[in-house]
């Protein structure tokens, strides 16, 4: 891994997910900017607390789980052949399994044990590392258990835990970048190693982020949807059993105005999507030509929907990368009735910079 090529901003990656997640544990966002955090793994770390000492003070979520033990005399059910294999019964004591209300649930288990390994990091700055350590330490009625992904696989988030989302993907992020052996344990191997996991994840992330950056700001400029769409092919299979070989097709994200309709394809390459010919990556172009075109002929000759806006037969088409490169284009064509861009989004910018980038690719340069 080359520590010197470019990368996001650490402040920059805090905007990002929260969008993305659909969260600000901060109410002004400058706060990020002037905590100085020289890296990714002491921002999440410090996010992680903030949010967890925020739990604290409203309180860790709870909720029922069943527990079974050894208990004098019988509450809830009896474990009859626990209970005998024991030899308890005779003094008065067996086994029983009961529901107990409580905040020792596996998402809570997560967030201390992550708290702790963060704390435990060599080269962890000091005073970061105490407020995780204290913060882990004040949930007392969690049990305390080895940090590990597969504990993931047992969280179910539902409208009353909700909150935990954003602090739940911060630490799937910081033990995917964990160390597999104890000699890498470091703060600055941790840092290095997020860089691979961003790039594995930024696509998704990327996409996500978008969606929600425009469902926050363009609804006072008349814009509406900001979703993904599902468009039907209008080739007829002439052969039995041949639509189910078509590939579905659904957009990264639908905008629509009424004035407009634009299909979005969010992207990642660290090339900022020019490939070795100097050229844009075609298959990016071909899909969504499909999209368009498909779209488009579906209004002019299928049977009218309740789903289908004024625009569907003229709908626009872009293709927008994010990119940590120096190269930076806003590129337009149009195909009467469609119009179609391709551009980037440089996420090593100032935050402002961005946000003036996807307002301006969308309403920007006189398309309206």
């Amino acid at each position: 891994m080359e520590a010197s090529r470019p990368h996001i901003p650490v402040a920059n990656l805090y905007h990002l997910l929260s969008y993305a997640w659909d969260f600000d544990l901060f109410g002004d966002p400058a706060e990020v900017r002037r905590d100085d955090h020289p890296g990714y793994t002491e921002l999440l770390t410090h996010l992680l607390v903030r949010g967890c000492v925020h739990l604290l003070k409203r309180g860790l979520h709870r909720d029922y789980r069943e527990e079974t033990e050894e208990v004098r005399g019988i509450r809830g059910k009896l474990e009859l052949a626990q209970s005998l294999a024991t030899g308890g019964l005779e003094a008065g004591r067996a086994v029983c399994t009961r529901d107990e209300f409580s905040a020792d649930g596996v998402e809570n288990r997560i967030l201390k044990s992550v708290l702790l390994r963060s704390a435990g990091l060599r080269g962890m700055d000091p005073k970061l590392a105490r407020e995780a350590r204290s913060t882990a330490v004040r949930m007392t009625e969690v049990s305390s258990v080895p940090a590990d992904l597969h504990l993931f696989h047992r969280v179910r988030i539902h409208r009353t835990n909700r909150h935990y989302g954003f602090l739940l993907n911060i630490c799937r992020l910081l033990l995917e970048s964990a160390a597999v052996h104890e000699a890498d344990d470091s703060v600055e191997a941790a840092n290095l190693r997020m860089q691979s996991v961003l790039d594995e994840r930024l696509p998704k992330l990327f996409e996500t982020f978008v969606r929600n950056f425009y469902r926050a700001h363009l609804p006072a400029r008349g814009w509406s949807r900001f979703r993904q769409q599902h468009i039907e092919w209008v080739w007829e299979a002439e052969t039995e059993g041949s639509a189910a070989y078509l590939p579905q097709m659904q957009t990264d994200i639908t905008l629509e105005h009424p004035d407009r309709k634009l299909i979005i394809d969010t992207k990642y390459y660290r090339s900022g999507g020019i490939n070795d010919r100097s050229t844009f990556e075609s298959a990016n172009l071909y899909q969504l030509h499909a999209y368009v075109s498909q779209l488009a002929r579906r209004a002019a000759t299928g049977p009218p929907r309740s789903t289908a806006h004024p625009h569907d037969g003229a709908a626009e088409g872009m293709l927008l990368y994010a990119t940590v490169a120096d190269r930076d284009y806003l590129h337009r064509f149009s195909m009467p009735p469609h119009r179609m861009s391709v551009a980037t989004v440089n996420l090593t910018h100032p935050w402002r910079a961005i946000e003036s980038r996807l307002l301006d690719v969308v309403e920007g340069s006189g398309l309206k």
